[in-house]
């Protein structure tokens, strides 16, 4: 698995190709149980199936993006299309990644 930030790893998987996960930052809540009142930790998890890394990329990219001062996000924006042309032949089958 290869961690991409604190809350996204993308992960070959040999059926689909990759997968992506997020993991949101834990909050506290109190939940009653018959012992009474404790307090847990809980995150949001999702899972994402992609046949090519470029993909995961592009939906890690668009979920993760948080718009900010036009340059700076046009040089994001930038920066990321170089990224998914990257990886745009890479693939993956029965769990080994390769390129076209």
């Amino acid at each position: 698995m290869q961690r991409l930030d604190k809350n996204y790893e993308i992960k070959v998987n040999s059926a689909h190709g990759f997968e992506l996960h997020y993991k949101s930052d834990p909050i506290k809540k109190e939940v009653t149980t018959k012992e009474g009142k404790i307090t847990k930790e809980l995150s949001d998890t999702e899972t994402w199936y992609f046949p090519k890394l470029s993909m995961a990329l592009e939906k890690y990219y668009a979920e993760s993006l948080i718009a900010e001062p036009d340059k700076e996000l046009l040089e994001k924006v930038i920066k990321i299309e170089m990224n998914i042309n990257n990886f745009s032949k890479t693939f993956a089958k029965k769990g080994r990644v390769f390129e076209l």
